[in-house]
This record gives structure tokens, C-alpha cells and sequence, in this order.
């Protein structure tokens, strides 16, 4: 009986008590919660940004690498370009010291061509004087031979004037026939001569003709060279590649 008193005696002291403290504490826990959830919703806000500039600046980093990347490629290839560029340059000065070669090899064949020629006309020229000669030497042998005959037919009367008229003929006939014999080696000579020129002219005209497909030819020497090579061919026969003048 005493303890269900003293019960209800607390009761009515706590049912008495002011509910302002539990009333605040409430408002205040419920003020904690709200500020907890801002501030849970501001960390979360500001992790997603975070995230949002982890994402950019790994793309800003994988686009700085192929950047980097491009940059030294472009550099390799730049390199390679000058390379390149350098290895033409010293070609091309091959080339042009190959051409004026091939040009001063080309004025050499022209001078020997020309040479030729000379040395082929003074043999033609010598080779018609002996030709003349030998003509010459044979209208005399027909005159002595002719000379012995009627020195014969007056052998009747003067047989030792026509013996010895007979020894002069025989004598003119030996001189013909020398005459003839070279006649013989001057047509000949002037044959192989002739056949020499048409050789050198061709070795010219073949030398040309590789000295025209080298790169870095002047226009201007190979049509020149080529209109020497033209005029020398005049001074062929044609049976033997010549044209006509």
C-alpha cells in the first residue's frame, strides 16, 4: 500500500512537472536533424562536383597525352622530312655534277667526231688523187702500150729499136700495174677510213643518246649535240648510214 502511494505520488509530481524542456529538446533534436541533412545533401553536392572535375580533368589529361603524343610525331616527322630533304639535295648535286660531266665527255666525242671527219675527208681527198694518179698512169700505159705495138709492126725495120721498144712497155706495164696495186690500197684505205668515221659517228650518236636520257640534261646542248651529230652524217654515203646534204 505504501509503495502504490508513493507511485502515484511521483506521478502526479511528474504529471505536474512544465513540459517546456522536452518540448525544446524536441524542437532542437528535430533542427539537428534538418542541419544533419543539409549538411549530408552539401557533402553529397560537393562530392558528385568533385567527381564531375575528377571526370574532366582525366580527360583533359588524356587529351594533354595525345597532344603530347601528336607533338612528337610531328617532330619525328619533321625530322625525317629534313632528312629526306637533305638526302635530295645531295642527289641532286650528283645528278648535276654527273650531267656536267656527261656534258664535257659529250664536247670531247664531238672534238674526236670532228676529228674524224677530218682525218676521213684528207683520206678521200689523197684517196682521189691516187685514183686520178692510177687513171693517169693507165691512159700512159695504153699510150706506151700502144706505142710498143707500132713500134712491133716496125720491127721489120728496127728490130732492136722494137725490142727496145717492147722492154719501155713492158716497163710501163709494170709501172700500171704498180699504179693499179695502189689505187687498190688507197680505195682500200679510204674504205677502212670511211668505215672508222661511220664507227666513231655511231659510238657519238649511242653516247648521245645515254647522255640524253640522264636526268638534268640542258635542252639546249642536246639539241646542239644532236644537230652536230645531224651535219656529220652529210659527210657519209648513204649505203653506209649517211643522208643527203
Amino acid at each position: 500500500v505504501v509503495s502504490q502511494g508513493r507511485a502515484k505520488n511521483e506521478l502526479a509530481q511528474h504529471l505536474g512537472e512544465d513540459p517546456l524542456p522536452l518540448r525544446r529538446a524536441k524542437i532542437n533534436q528535430e533542427a539537428a536533424v534538418r542541419k544533419a541533412d543539409k549538411a549530408t545533401a552539401a557533402a553529397a553536392a560537393a562530392r558528385e562536383a568533385a567527381d564531375a572535375d575528377a571526370e574532366k580533368a582525366g580527360k583533359a589529361r588524356a587529351a594533354a597525352d595525345a597532344d603530347a603524343a601528336e607533338a612528337t610525331q610531328a617532330r619525328a616527322a619533321a625530322v625525317s622530312a629534313r632528312e629526306a630533304a637533305d638526302e635530295a639535295a645531295r642527289q641532286a648535286s650528283a645528278a648535276r655534277e654527273a650531267a656536267e660531266e656527261a656534258a664535257r665527255q659529250a664536247v670531247a666525242a664531238r672534238e674526236a667526231a670532228q676529228e674524224a671527219r677530218r682525218q676521213a675527208e684528207d683520206a678521200r681527198a689523197k684517196a682521189v688523187a691516187a685514183r686520178e694518179e692510177a687513171e693517169e698512169d693507165a691512159r700512159q700505159a695504153v699510150a706506151a702500150r700502144e706505142a710498143a705495138q707500132e713500134a712491133r709492126r716496125q720491127a721489120v725495120a728496127a728490130r732492136e729499136e722494137a725490142v727496145a721498144a717492147r722492154e719501155a712497155a713492158d716497163a710501163a706495164a709494170r709501172q700500171a700495174e704498180a699504179a693499179r696495186a695502189a689505187a687498190e690500197e688507197a680505195k682500200a684505205a679510204a674504205a677502212a677510213a670511211l668505215e672508222d668515221a661511220r664507227a666513231k659517228l655511231a659510238d657519238a650518236e649511242a653516247y648521245f643518246e645515254e647522255v640524253k636520257n640522264m636526268p638534268g640534261s640542258a635542252d639546249g646542248a642536246m639539241w646542239w649535240m644532236e644537230r652536230e651529230l645531224h651535219e656529220q652524217k652529210k659527210f657519209l654515203p648513204e649505203s653506209k648510214g649517211g643522208i643527203r646534204r
